[in-house]
């Protein structure tokens, strides 16, 4: 008897797989890393219980108003289904105050599998952001001693002066750090900034540190009161300085005209101011 055995012509057999896209969804997606190519990465859908994938950074979804997760598993080129379906989490929206940033990364656990995936990042919006001036476009006191502060909206870098009531010092200072301010002394005025402290009306400055062969030190002024003619003291123009003395503005004392001045021989007045002179 002939044996009649039956041919299918035009028919093919292939292995079931999951259902799998490599399209990125909106926030997130998954592409080949291109590390071992024995493998690919691809997403997939529609998995019951993909397991988080740790080896990836956390994502902080406490800033999200809306999350979603892809699911990804590495496939092996030989053939069969692929190895275990990871998930990574990742925000579609942010709360208010915060913006959505990308960030990718390689996963160790799903074998070359490159991730993108969107967080939520705080909108950083003050100038000068994480510095001591931050947010301050106008001088306000800072925390260095007799200093005050502002940022420089240009720059983004903080500035610094000093304040009423102190004098700058000088002296070495860090490039746009705060300066050396001091504590305006007895019998005068300051007004802060560059400003040399005022000494009042019948005393003159005196610095001393004042030393021109010692380079960058700090000045340290007081106001001393002119020195006394038979009694009778000298006194100064209501002028502040302009100029550092170097070291004191002694000769700035005068006796004025019309001034009486008893001595042994009788009294006598100077016709002119009669300044102090070294």
């Amino acid at each position: 008897m002939r044996k009649i055995i039956p041919v299918i012509i035009g028919t093919t057999f292939t292995m079931p797989t999951f259902a799998i896209s490599v399209a990125p969804v909106s926030g997130a997606s998954v592409t080949d890393a291109g590390q071992y190519s024995g493998y690919t990465c691809v997403k997939v859908t529609g998995s019951g219980l993909p397991v988080n994938d740790t080896s990836l950074p956390t994502t902080d979804t406490s800033n999200c108003s809306a999350t979603a997760a892809i699911a990804y598993q590495s496939n092996f080129s030989g053939g069969g289904v692929g190895s275990t379906v990871y998930q990574k989490r990742y925000c579609t929206a942010c709360k208010s105050g915060y913006s959505l940033e990308t960030k990718s990364a390689v996963s160790t656990l799903a074998r070359d599998c490159k991730v993108t995936w969107q967080e939520c990042e705080v909108i950083s919006t003050l100038i000068c952001d994480g510095l001591e001036c931050e947010g301050i476009a106008s001088w306000q006191n800072s925390s260095t001693t007799g200093n005050e502060t502002r940022c420089n909206a240009d720059t983004n870098k903080c500035e610094y002066r000093c304040r009423s009531g102190y004098y700058d010092a000088g002296g070495m200072t860090i490039i746009g750090g705060a300066n050396n301010c001091k504590a305006c002394p007895t019998n005068a005025t300051c007004t802060g900034g560059n400003a040399l402290p005022c000494c009042n009306v019948g005393y003159y400055m005196y610095d001393n540190n004042y030393n021109p062969s010692i380079s960058g030190a700090q000045a340290d002024y007081e106001c001393l009161r002119c020195p006394a003619l038979y009694g009778v003291y000298g006194t100064t123009l209501p002028i502040c300085p302009l100029v550092a003395p170097t070291p004191s503005d002694i000769t700035r004392c005068f006796i004025p005209p019309n001034t009486d001045i008893d001595v042994t021989e009788g009294t006598f007045q100077f016709t002119m101011n009669c300044n102090y002179s070294e």
